[in-house]
């Protein structure tokens, strides 16, 4: 009997190339709004789907926000262009250390885009019921900062610190982990990080006021972890 070669599972954090366009496109339509000209969202985005949920009862592959923050932590971790996501994995290191983080990104839910691609009839690639309004959210705080609704992933990661943490599916191995990760420490942390480079007339005084940190001053600046120098208009499609 014939058998269908497996395809090869990199290690965590590496580029695939067995990975489909076709399961990729229907993960990027997953999140509604998302901007198509921020690299990092493109990538968290993409790697989510790793650590989806696999609801075989409803034959759904559910991205979920547990999905979504590993794979922000991944993405900070092994793509160091500026980020949100380099942000967020360097003081949640600084949090749970790197061993607890290595755990994380091995605790998948199982070989997902080989289910969706060999299974019928197929699965609907879908988010959770925490994650559709987080999107939502993150439209709203784009076009609060920026004056359009295509979120890039730093309003994606804020509407998901705001969002109402008992609906969000963080249950387990790494409690330690996603305990901390509401922790509003970090909100200071991207402010102070969007105020040393930021797309031209975005709003920092509203991230302020989204983010809730009272001690936002305009005129002192405050030093960032990763970023000494203001990025300059040529280099909007790479904010973060």
């Amino acid at each position: 009997m014939p058998t269908s070669k497996r395809p090869s599972k990199p290690a965590p954090g590496k580029p695939s190339n067995d990975e489909s366009p076709s399961f990729k496109a229907k993960v990027i339509d997953t999140f509604v709004s998302a901007s198509s000209r921020a690299p990092s969202l493109r990538e968290v985005i993409q790697r989510s789907a790793k650590y989806a949920f696999i609801d075989r009862s409803k034959r759904q592959i559910v991205i979920d926000t547990r999905a979504v923050f590993s794979s922000i932590i991944e993405v900070g971790r092994f793509y160091r262009e500026r980020s949100a996501s380099v942000w967020f994995y360097d003081w949640i290191k600084s949090k749970v250390g790197e061993q607890l983080i290595e755990q994380t990104l091995h605790a998948r839910y199982g070989d997902v885009e080989e289910i969706y691609q060999n299974e019928r009839p197929r699965f609907l690639v879908v988010p959770s019921d925490s994650m559709e309004p987080i999107m939502h959210r993150a439209s709203e705080f784009a076009l609060r900062t920026v004056g359009r609704k295509e979120y890039d992933l730093r309003h994606l990661l804020a509407a998901m610190l705001l969002a109402d943490r008992s609906a969000a599916e963080l249950s387990g191995n790494n409690e330690k982990l996603f305990a901390e990760i509401y922790n509003p420490e970090f909100r200071e942390i991207l402010l102070s990080n969007l105020k040393e480079g930021h797309e031209p007339r975005e709003d920092i005084e509203e991230w302020a006021r989204i983010l809730s940190v009272s001690r936002y001053d305009a005129n002192v600046a405050t030093p960032a972890a990763e970023i000494t120098l203001a990025p300059t208009p040529t280099q909007k499609e790479r904010f973060p």
